[in-house]
């Protein structure tokens, strides 16, 4: 049986062009020629960003999926202001360490 957060995995996994036709739809009109572009980019002609009818799939993906990119590049910033947090500090402990060594 396979487990349910994996499955949510793998439905956000196989909706990310739709994750990123919600994303450019949620921009406004200045968008609508690159949300046109890409829907046809992605084999997804039909899909419109507000589903209609019930399955599970959509349930899954239109409850934890949408907004899911913008999530993504939030996280992307955040981890790297630290990386570049980490790179100085790295830097810093190396000029000490070579000061010290020199005596």
């Amino acid at each position: 049986m396979i487990d349910f957060k994996l499955y949510i995995i793998i439905i956000l996994f196989v909706n990310r062009d739709k994750a990123i036709l919600d994303y450019l739809s949620g921009l406004g009109p200045d968008f609508e020629e690159s949300f046109s572009t890409f829907q046809q980019a992605s084999d997804l002609a039909d899909y419109i960003p507000e589903g209609n009818g019930f399955n599970l799939f959509e349930y899954v993906y239109n409850n934890i999926g949408k907004g899911m990119l913008a999530r993504k590049w939030t996280s992307i910033i955040r981890l790297q202001k630290k990386v570049m947090e980490l790179e100085a500090k790295v830097e810093r402990l190396e000029g000490q360490n070579s000061s010290l060594s020199s005596f």
